[in-house]
């Protein structure tokens, strides 16, 4: 008689549990939305991502899901910003290394930020610390294929040379990443790649500059190979969205978007993007708990002339009360569609 699997029978258990409760999920897509929970900071609430399955869960579902999320956690791998050995450090080196040269890459660019370049960013966007073992909140690393350096600012210099292995890594205190990148690559056949999500505007074009002078073709990628090296690398982050109560919003969310849409129309202008969280928050009345430290769902958004938005999120931190809140209005879209959207612009 082969043996009782008592994992099997308490994940069967937490389906029928969940279905009578009123969920439909399966219990892989409620795994995954554990792996997102767990990816998101703890919470001052640790039941409140509960209600993304159920609206009131009783005693004994909360049990099970707390059981389920202990399991999910003792199955995950170290975070980003978990010490670890040099020598893993020097594999994970090892293996961007390896990474850049299938992809005909030369040198890739690591910054530490995420694609709404806030301060604070999830788990999953803290490649740099993964990569080199540098924690701060500002730095960048550039990897070569047989050099690599670290730049910080005048806060981390000390810090830097703490976390960061010297003996693979420089530390510049002078100059721009795109300068020194420029100056240790074979001029007229070398491809720097960067993640063009990550950068903005002005950084891509010191980049551009600094590579034109050196003869240095700027390349940029299609998926960032960090995240095809890191192996456990978190997911995205999930956590209840909530809504901002009006009292302390100080005004509806639907008077904001007005007022925007008579900003465009003004301005003779169709549309306008949201890339940074807080200003999306502010138009639409939400709040998140998706980053460190500040209250915000990362989100991107465009909103029409008409007042209307395209809110593109993972619909999964999404309660019905909060759907309700935003209204027929807002439409949600899945966050990969915000290219394709801004294609259509």
């Amino acid at each position: 008689m082969a043996a009782e699997n008592p994992k099997g029978s308490r994940n069967q258990g937490l389906t029928q549990s969940l279905r009578a409760a009123g969920s439909r999920l399966t219990s892989a897509a409620v795994r995954d939305l554990v792996r997102g929970v767990l990816a998101a900071p703890r919470s001052a609430d640790p039941d409140a991502w509960m209600s993304l399955l159920v609206p009131r869960p009783n005693a004994a579902l909360r049990k099970a899901l707390n059981q389920l999320l202990d399991e999910v956690a003792a199955d995950l791998g170290p975070g980003p910003l978990d010490p670890c050995s040099g020598d893993e450090r020097v594999r994970r080196l090892a293996a961007l290394r390896a990474e850049l040269r299938r992809r005909r890459l030369h040198g890739f660019v690591v910054p530490r930020c995420d694609e709404h370049q806030g301060e604070y960013v999830a788990r999953r966007s803290e490649r740099l610390a993964w990569l080199t073992g540098f924690t701060g909140s500002a730095g960048t690393a550039v990897v070569l294929a047989d050099r690599a350096a670290v730049f910080v600012d005048g806060r981390y210099t000390l810090q830097v040379r703490a976390e960061v292995d010297g003996d693979y890594y420089d530390f510049p205190e002078t100059g721009t990443p795109a300068d020194w990148a420029a100056a240790n690559l074979p001029a007229g056949k070398a491809r720097l790649g960067y993640d063009p999500w990550l950068h903005t505007p002005d950084q891509l074009n010191r980049l551009r500059t600094a590579c034109a002078k050196a003869d240095v073709k700027l390349a940029a990628v299609d998926a960032n190979p960090v995240d095809a090296v890191w192996s456990d690398q978190p997911p995205t982050p999930v956590s209840p969205v909530a809504a901002q109560a009006k009292a302390f919003a100080g005004r509806a969310a639907a008077e904001k978007r007005r007022q925007i849409a008579a900003i465009l129309s003004a301005d003779k202008t169709d549309a306008a993007v949201l890339t940074a969280p807080d200003s999306i928050a502010w138009l639409l009345n939400i709040r998140g708990a998706d980053v460190p430290y500040t209250p915000l769902a990362l989100a991107f958004a465009v909103i029409g002339g008409d007042g209307a938005v395209q809110l593109f999120i993972d619909k999964r931190k999404l309660t019905p009360a909060l759907e309700r809140h935003l209204g027929k209005d807002v439409k949600i879209a899945k966050p990969e569609g915000f290219g394709a959207a801004l294609d259509r612009l």
